[in-house]
């Protein structure tokens, strides 16, 4: 049997039992040509995982007997609903951590999770320093000092969870059977790690908030009033950014519109938390463009 027919099996006995339909096929893949065999099968519903586990347990049984090893793999694509903070973070036995307990409720077709997140403080560390409130001298976390607040937080628990479940093969983590997962600083460090069009969108944030740009950039803004409070509305006016502050006027390939479209919902949040921080920093170090450009400032 080659992969072909390993793929055939597997499917002709999915769609017996009716889970076909609920098959990722192109996230699903199918291996015969390694030391052991390998099958890993997506789906599009959790609710259904348990029985094609069975399904694919019977296939490797089979396969065993006539001295053929097949590992399998069975996950369901999840999408994180909504993150919230429950409160400082605990031990088994009821003692406190030095973390933050965040839940997540996850959704797999029909089938709904929750999951617990601690977010440790050295985390929390490096989540200031990316929104430049690492001056907060806190132990813990104190969101009424100016510290990053909920919604920073929750921002970097969606995005992580994101990557976490988008993982496939053997590394894959499935809520189903482990639904506590720790973010530490090292996993926020890669959590806050750019891709391209993030990078590009900070990048363009960042040219927009220097001193010699954001003049003119809050003046626009004003001119077509438009708050900067209103995140949506200011991309189109950090299009003309994109590629540097110095080439204001050159056309990029895409806009900042279709850049921001392009990323997760966990990245959106992060971008748009970071794009917040950095105006309401500008509002209190630069009174006079406030006074010149009240609307930009306006809601902040």
């Amino acid at each position: 049997m080659n992969e072909i027919g390993l793929q055939k099996q597997i499917e002709n006995d999915l769609a017996q039992a009716g889970i076909m339909p609920l098959v990722d096929r192109d996230k699903s893949q199918f291996l015969t040509d390694l030391p052991d065999w390998f099958a890993e099968i997506v789906l599009t519903d959790a609710t259904r995982q348990a029985d094609a586990e069975q399904i694919l347990n019977q296939i490797s049984a089979g396969l065993h007997k006539s001295g053929t090893n097949l590992e399998v793999v069975v996950r369901s694509l999840w999408d994180v609903a909504k993150v919230w903070y429950a409160g400082p973070a605990r031990t088994k036995e009821g003692g406190l951590r030095t973390a933050l307990d965040f839940r997540a409720q996850l959704r797999s077709g029909e089938r709904v999770v929750e999951a617990r997140v601690d977010v440790t403080i050295a985390a929390l560390m490096v989540l200031r320093q990316h929104l430049g409130k690492e001056d907060i001298a806190a132990v813990g976390w104190s969101p009424q000092k100016g510290d990053v607040d909920e919604q920073d937080i929750s921002a970097a628990v969606t995005r992580y969870l994101e990557i976490q479940v988008s993982q496939g093969g053997t590394s894959y983590w499935d809520p189903l059977l482990e639904s506590h997962l720790d973010l530490n600083e090292a996993a926020m460090s890669y959590v806050l790690g750019y891709s391209t069009a993030l990078q590009e969108l900070r990048t363009a944030i960042n040219d927009a908030f220097s001193e010699p740009v954001l003049p003119s950039f809050v003046g626009g803004l004003s001119a077509s009033k438009v708050s900067m409070a209103d995140f949506e509305r200011v991309l189109p006016d950090l299009s003309n950014l994109l590629g540097g502050a110095y080439k204001r006027g050159q056309r990029f390939s895409v806009s900042a519109r279709e850049l921001f479209d392009s990323l997760t919902r966990g990245e959106q949040e992060l971008l748009r938390r970071y794009f917040l921080v950095r105006a309401r920093r500008s509002r209190k170090e630069q009174p006079d463009l406030v006074q010149e450009y009240p609307s930009a400032f306006a809601n902040l």
